[in-house]
C-alpha cells in the first residue's frame, strides 16, 4: 500500500513506553520516570527512522530483554 506523494509503503511503529512523567504516572518511589520531552523526542526519532518497534526510553529495552529470558517458573506462583 502506498502513502502520500512520496509513494513509500506505510510503516507501523510499535511504541513501548516505560513510565512517563504525566499525571497518570504520579506516585511515590516510581522507578525511571522520564520527562515527557525526552520520551516525545525518542518517539519522533523512531517514527522518522521508520522503526517497527521502539522501547522508550532505551533503558526499558534492557528490562524487556531480561524479562523475556527469565524462566517461566519465576512467574508461576502457587
Amino acid at each position: 500500500m502506498k502513502s502520500g506523494s512520496k509513494n513509500r509503503p506505510l510503516t507501523h511503529t510499535d511504541i513501548r513506553p516505560g513510565l512517563v512523567n504525566t499525571a497518570m504516572a504520579k506516585g511515590e518511589g516510581l522507578f525511571w520516570v522520564m520527562p515527557v520531552e525526552k520520551v516525545a523526542s525518542q518517539i519522533c526519532a523512531a517514527i522518522r527512522k521508520r522503526k517497527s518497534k521502539v522501547y522508550v526510553t532505551k533503558r526499558w529495552h534492557v528490562l524487556a530483554i531480561i524479562n523475556k529470558n527469565l524462566p517461566f517458573t519465576l512467574y508461576k506462583r502457587m
